[in-house]
């Protein structure tokens, strides 16, 4: 039975003074029917006068099509098509979309359209308020394409005019079924008896930064189910609660947190629950196992062209920047409750001592350290005057490497060479170019043994 929205949404557009001429298109194709049909295909040619002639030849296999419907309801009360699909010469599968799935004018693929007027399916391209039709899908013969580009032309130019007319009151009613929607699928005054947790995404190396994504279903008194939807519901996410320590809730998902002394026991835990109804919960348990093929650690300086210096309000060139200097310390370790060896790593800045910092990974995980500098900026071209020279590349910074005794072979690929230097710019003359700057200094490593050891 019609909703009264789409009663009233149909009376509207009844009372509107524009000729209804055009079909609605979900009804046109639904009508139209899937299946095979004789496909006409148009072909130009010019006359003895050189004027451009057109005319439909029927290819040697019928074009299957197919149709997908979704769940909605247009305005009229005809069930959204989604989708319809032309497999073109019975094997390349086109799939055209609705431009307004609640009021189509056509379905469209690329720059190609498609519109059904009664037995046939029109392809066509569309400019300038003007049709060229490619192709025509035929429950029977076809006329003349100057006759089927003026039948073409005409319907959709009404249906235009009516979506256009229509479209304010569309969109009330869209607001309106959304409103709806919403005071349905809500869980505000309802008894919720259960909460689950469902798994949509879970990645097989579970470590700092990872991501998993689920979703929601809570249980009411009545025995109805509510879902987010990600998993098919229409619950909205702001109807729950959900908490963790361990990582920050983002859309859809959690993400485990960069800062490995902020995860407690080496697991992502997490609580879900209705706003309205906190004391109903579930609960989902996920061990860190901290695998990857690698972790970068990267604080390398910018280049010179990054780091652009406004001088007296004129772009300068510049020198690269230098890497940042860095202490690493290691310590071996296991893993909480699942008792997996694991490397420890703090990172602290040289200059400033301050935690940068704190990582957990599996024993097989190569690190990657890159603190080199910046290269440095190229210098500017003149045409009437001596080129400027290039500029000095940043240096690498220096890295500290503070082992604990019983680390072993741990895979350490460290990066600290200076950037290389900015050409010279390019003068009138050969000897009026600019000099190359200098290359930067690289950073030096040094390993020692760790003091004492990293109590988080």
């Amino acid at each position: 039975m019609k909703s009264l929205l789409h009663v009233l949404l149909a009376v509207f557009i009844a009372a509107i003074a524009i000729p209804v001429a055009a079909q609605n298109q979900n009804k046109s194709f639904a009508d139209f029917g899937a299946g095979s049909y004789s496909t006409y295909k148009m072909e130009s040619s010019y006359d003895y006068n050189n004027v451009k002639k057109y005319k439909f030849e029927k290819v040697s296999k019928q074009w299957p099509v197919t149709m997908q419907q979704g769940a909605g309801k247009d305005f009229e009360g005809n069930t959204v098509l989604e989708t319809v699909t032309i497999s073109r010469q019975g094997v390349i599968k086109e799939n055209f979309v609705p431009d307004i799935p609640e009021n189509p004018v056509y379905f469209g693929y690329k720059d190609f359209r498609i519109t059904a007027i009664g037995n046939k399916i029109y392809q066509y391209e569309w400019s300038n308020d003007n049709a060229t039709i490619i192709y025509i899908l035929s429950k029977g013969d076809v006329s003349g394409y100057e006759s089927e580009k003026s039948t073409l032309e005409n319907h959709v130019r009404d249906a235009f005019k009516n979506q256009l007319a229509a479209r304010g009151k569309l969109n009330e009613v869209k607001a309106a079924n959304a409103q709806k929607d919403a005071a349905e699928n809500t869980l505000k005054g309802k008894t919720v008896k259960t909460i689950e947790i469902e798994m949509v995404e879970m990645p097989k190396e579970m470590g700092l930064r990872s991501t998993v994504k689920f979703g929601i279903k809570a249980t009411t008194a009545d025995g109805k189910t509510y879902s987010t939807p990600n998993i098919g519901g229409k619950t909205p996410w702001d109807d729950f609660e959900i908490k963790t320590t361990d990582g920050v809730f983002v859309e859809e998902a959690i993400e485990v947190h960069e800062d490995a002394s902020k995860i407690k026991n080496d697991e992502l835990k997490f609580m879900v629950s209705s706003k309205y109804s906190t004391a109903v919960t579930a609960q989902k348990v996920i061990p860190l196992n901290y695998e990857s093929v690698k972790f970068n650690i990267i604080h390398k300086g910018r280049s010179g062209s990054q780091w652009i210096r406004d001088v007296g309000g004129v772009l300068q060139p510049y020198n690269g920047e230098p890497g940042k200097s860095l202490e690493l310390k290691i310590q071996k370790a296991t893993t909480k409750n699942t008792n997996l060896p694991i490397y420890k790593i703090e990172v602290i800045e040289s200059k400033t001592g301050k935690v940068i910092n704190r990582l957990k990974v599996s024993q097989n995980t190569a690190i990657n350290v890159d603190i080199t500098g910046g290269p440095g900026d190229k210098g500017a071209d003149r045409k009437d005057r001596k080129a400027d020279d290039g500029k000095d590349g940043g240096s690498g910074g220096d890295l500290v490497v503070a082992k604990g005794a019983d680390v072993g072979n741990i895979t350490l690929n460290l990066f600290t060479t200076g950037g290389k230097a900015g050409k010279g710019g390019n003068g009138p003359t050969t000897f009026s170019n600019g000099a190359p700057g200098r290359d930067g200094r690289d950073g030096k490593i040094t390993n020692t043994s760790l003091a004492g050891g990293l109590n988080w």
